[in-house]
């Protein structure tokens, strides 16, 4: 679903479905934004969001942490995110984040 709303919003996107293929993934480019459900493939996303901002190489990719349970998603910052999605989410401002996300990256490295 989030491949098709992204795409529809002239997005590239390359979705992983579970860690293990986000790391491959990841191996092979280093995308502009990550969105990551906490709940992926049995494994904490906050920690996987953990994991990669303390890369040297992938600390500077904006991360999404999204989940049905807000009560999850009220220390986000603790694991680094740089923003949260709640499920159900509006799609406009699903969007309009992760443009936001990209762009102030963008210009953070850039300037």
């Amino acid at each position: 679903m989030f491949s098709i709303i992204f795409k529809l919003n002239n997005f590239q996107v390359r979705a992983a479905n579970n860690i293990r293929s986000l790391f491959r993934e990841l191996n092979k480019k280093i995308p502009d934004l990550l969105i990551i459900d906490i709940t992926s493939d049995g494994k904490d996303g906050r920690e996987v969001c953990k994991h990669l901002k303390a890369k040297s190489g992938l600390k500077r990719i904006p991360i999404v942490l999204m989940s049905t349970n807000p009560n999850q998603l009220s220390n986000y910052k603790d694991y680094w995110a740089d923003d949260i999605l709640e499920k159900p989410f509006n799609i406009q401002k699903m969007v309009a984040k992760a443009k936001s996300l990209i762009q102030k990256n963008y210009w953070q490295r850039n300037v």
